[in-house]
């Protein structure tokens, strides 16, 4: 019987610290040290944050466009002096080479490496 009362006054105890805990942490230094800062979407990269939902306005297959970033198999491109992220299809791509855009898929850009197929 002295265990389980035990055991019962130990659970109950550690119940009540952990919502002390919960209730007063946020309200200390200790908290901004230990959550993470909030970010930006990471999808507003693709829409380019202008509110549309294309993932690069007035882009099409076969448009040109320089590697700003590695694509590794994601980064960021360049088309006609806009930016979006955009997505090999496995293959990697070293910055400042010249992509075409092989896809565009629902929110996606899909790119290859050269001059576009004729």
């Amino acid at each position: 019987e002295a265990p389980l009362l035990t055991m019962l006054i130990t659970m109950i105890a550690g119940v009540a610290v952990l919502w002390m805990i919960a209730r007063l942490l946020p309200h200390t230094p200790l908290y901004g040290a230990l959550r993470l800062a909030p970010t930006p979407s990471l999808g507003a990269g693709i829409a380019l944050g202008d509110g549309t939902s294309e993932p690069l306005p007035g882009a099409k297959v076969g448009d040109q466009g320089i590697a700003v970033t590695d694509l590794r198999p994601s980064g960021t491109a360049e088309f006609n002096g806009r930016r979006a992220d955009v997505l090999t299809r496995g293959e990697f791509i070293e910055q400042g080479q010249e992509i075409t855009i092989e896809a565009i898929e629902s929110h996606l850009v899909f790119v290859r490496t050269g001059a576009p197929k004729s």
